[in-house]
């Protein structure tokens, strides 16, 4: 009789737990398999979209213009010489900060103090002779009375008075001008404000009315600003406005609308706006600076408003969608504005999934997506995990 190896036990045991395993799979899969609809509806729960919402809300809200404007002095200057001349000496470099009278540059003033002195001779002269013929013509006129001379003697001494009267006021006209030459050799500065430009320096030979520095009043600066024709028709009643530099967004003033263009630049076929600011405190403003502008024009006392976040503008067509029984409804909006992180809008009604007789505007307390909504299609169920 012969009996099985050892290695064939082995093999014969190892089918054997093989077959017994699989056995036991076998019954498992049958009696605890889950159903299948349990099956189904895991999947279909794996499929359906998941948002996060939060609420219409309703808020004030102030409406305001947001432009880009340029700084510019309240006032400038071109300070000329009124005289030809040479520059004797400039006593302010560009930056300096001047007060109101005070001296700038000099032009010498040798010439024009000579034509001073010779004016004042003659006008002392043209004064001496017209006293003189004011004399004789009163003691010219008491001897008329007397019939001591003759008409035509009285004439002569009338005419004589007169023409020096003449001499007098024309050597008076040349003592004023030559005053306000030698006076026009001293530049003064015509209001406080800092140099801005020079053109000259010490030694430099001008001629009348040739520029040689440039003064401006940054105490307070007129920020311009250029508005569409739709803009101008909101701000036309506006009074203040925010100026903000586009560098440090701290820097914040007030400013008050000064004037509003009422003809287009033909360029740009935008409206100028000057707005006064007060910039005597630091930091200052400087001109040419770049600035953001806001100009607040109407005040609404409450709005619908949703996050900015849920709000999509696709083509510039904006649009939210809200979740209502449980699936996403697209609701096209107009928006009025935005502010503090959300948007006031006006809605212009819903797209396809709303339940009939429901109103399918965007309406007060309403769950709007603002997470997971890039995706969606209005009539998608959706699953809202989160809601804040």
């Amino acid at each position: 009789m012969t009996f099985p190896s050892n290695s064939g036990r082995i093999r014969l045991g190892q089918v054997l737990i093989t077959l017994a395993a699989l056995g036991l799979m076998v019954v498992a899969f049958v009696f605890f398999r889950p159903p299948q609809d349990a099956i189904v509806a895991e999947r279909a729960e794996t499929m359906v979209p998941r948002v996060v919402v939060s609420e219409v809300g309703l808020q004030p809200f102030d409406l305001s213009v947001e432009v880009v404007g340029r700084v510019a002095p309240w006032r400038e200057v071109s300070l000329a010489s009124e005289v030809s001349g040479r520059v004797e000496k400039v006593h302010v470099d560009i930056g300096a900060r001047v007060a109101a009278g005070d001296l700038l540059a000099s032009i010498e003033a040798d010439d024009y103090e000579i034509d001073f002195r010779e004016a004042e001779a003659t006008q002392l002269r043209a004064q001496a002779r017209f006293e003189e013929s004011a004399a004789a013509l009163n003691r010219t006129e008491t001897l008329r009375d007397r019939g001591a001379i003759s008409e035509r003697e009285y004439e002569a001494a009338l005419s004589t008075k007169r023409a020096a009267e003449a001499d007098l006021k024309n050597a008076e006209a040349g003592l004023e001008r030559a005053q306000d030459n030698l006076d026009d050799t001293q530049i003064v500065a015509p209001f406080t404000g800092s140099i801005v430009e020079r053109h000259v320096d010490p030694g430099a030979l001008v001629a009348g009315d040739q520029a040689l520095l440039v003064l401006a009043d940054l105490d307070r600066i007129a920020v311009e600003v250029g508005l569409t024709e739709n803009e101008i028709f909101f701000v036309r009643k506006a009074t203040n406005a925010f100026v903000q530099s586009t560098n440090q967004s701290r820097f914040v003033a007030n400013g008050h609308i000064d004037g509003i263009t009422e003809r287009a630049d033909p360029s740009t076929g935008t409206y100028l706006v000057r707005i006064r600011v007060d910039n005597r405190e630091e930091p200052r403003f400087l001109g040419g600076m770049v600035v953001n502008v806001e100009i607040p024009h109407t005040h609404l006392e409450a709005i619908p408003t949703v996050p900015a976040a849920a709000v999509l503008m696709p083509d510039q067509d904006p649009h939210v969608f809200i979740v209502r029984d449980q699936r996403a409804l697209r609701v096209d909006l107009d928006i009025v504005a935005f502010q503090n992180g959300r948007a006031g809008v006006v809605s212009r009604g819903s797209t396809g999934g709303g339940s009939s007789g429901k109103d399918t505007g965007l309406q007060l307390g309403d769950s709007v997506v603002i997470v997971g909504q890039m995706q969606l299609v209005s009539g998608d169920e959706v699953l809202i995990t989160s809601q804040q």
